[in-house]
């Protein structure tokens, strides 16, 4: 029964499509290479010491993030169908995963749609570390898509959640969320 399903080719989702769309999930050790420390309020490969500047590689590409709950932070550019935010934990809990943007260590955007307390979580933890929240602008998020380096949506069903941009400007309030109130 078993190899009749593992050959079987469906019109609307090809085997050879399967195949190209298998996502990797990290185990324990394979983790380690993805893994950022925050010193200084800088984000530090922590077996290599090199800042994280996600302009380097291919133009367009989209990095991702996760922090685990044990406060650890995982981050590498997000590969459609291979690589996910559910890569870095093996599907497991975090606290916080989205998309950033930085350059040599300085987070310069940061987008996801955390519950509230998941927000606050994540926003502390930069502050924790070094991370001037200062020209943090918290905007309520009213896209509902991921682009990907291959510039194709996914729509996501999330909705009522928040979107977090670091980036310099004033900062904003939204219902009562302000960098120094975390």
């Amino acid at each position: 029964m078993l190899e009749m399903v593992k050959d079987l080719d469906l019109k609307d989702c090809p085997r050879s499509k399967l195949r190209r769309q298998c996502i990797m999930y990290l185990g324990p050790q394979e983790r380690e290479q993805y893994e950022y420390v925050i010193d200084c309020g800088m984000i530090i490969h922590k077996l290599s010491g090199e800042y994280l500047d996600t302009r380097k590689g291919r133009e367009g590409a989209k990095w991702i993030f996760v922090m685990s709950t044990s406060r650890r932070l995982y981050a590498s550019k997000k590969k459609k169908g291979e690589f996910h935010h559910s890569s870095f934990l093996a599907r497991g809990a975090t606290i916080a995963a989205g998309r950033w943007a930085t350059e040599d260590g300085v987070l310069k955007s940061s987008h996801y749609r955390p519950t509230r307390d998941r927000l606050d979580a994540f926003l502390s933890f930069l502050k924790d570390n070094g991370v001037n929240l200062d020209e943090v602008e918290i905007c309520k998020n009213t896209d509902d898509s991921n682009t990907y380096e291959d510039n194709k949506s996914s729509k996501s069903a999330v909705s009522s959640r928040f979107a977090v941009t670091l980036e310099p400007s004033k900062l904003l309030e939204l219902e009562g969320h302000t960098a120094s109130s975390v």
